[in-house]
């Protein structure tokens, strides 16, 4: 009986938590932006408190049209509310649901870390089978196969 190389299993455990966050990110709305993920957590935080765009940005140093963007996409997608903060200012604060999926990304961090702590690794990687990509859809050609047959953009020089 041979024993699990402990670097490959540190290795699959990291792949095992980055697929369980990946997952998480699609289900709280920030996907692939490392922006909306800075400012949630920023927002998680701060334990409920609703910030406006400028306190957003002099806290992440991101500008405000970048902030905004950010915002507009948490609150499609739920995460985020909107909240009157004097006058014509208007502050986020994350709802019932942005606060519930930090805190399973969270959770998902914590249980990595006792897994580890506790040499589970292997049963951490079970529970954190990798699922169905949910970030391309299935149905969805590759960009090889959807140009396929179209002339060349340029002929070639004669």
């Amino acid at each position: 009986m041979t024993t699990p190389d402990p670097i490959s299993e540190q290795r699959q455990g990291a792949l095992a938590l980055l697929r369980m966050l990946r997952n998480l990110d699609q289900e709280i709305g920030v996907r692939h932006s490392g922006i909306a993920l800075d400012v949630g957590l920023l927002l998680y935080e701060r334990s409920g408190a609703a910030l406006s765009v400028k306190e957003i940005c002099a806290l992440t140093r991101y500008s405000g049209p970048t902030v905004r963007l950010v915002m507009s996409r948490l609150a499609k997608a739920g995460m985020v509310g909107t909240v009157p903060h004097g006058g014509r200012t208007t502050a986020y604060a994350l709802t019932e649901a942005g606060v519930a999926g930090f805190d399973g990304y969270i959770a998902r961090i914590w249980e990595f870390g006792l897994a580890v702590a506790k040499g589970e690794m292997p049963r951490f990687i079970a529970a954190a089978a990798a699922g169905p990509d949910r970030g391309r859809r299935s149905d969805r050609r590759s960009a090889q196969d959807r140009h396929e047959g179209a002339p060349p953009a340029r002929e070639a020089a004669d």
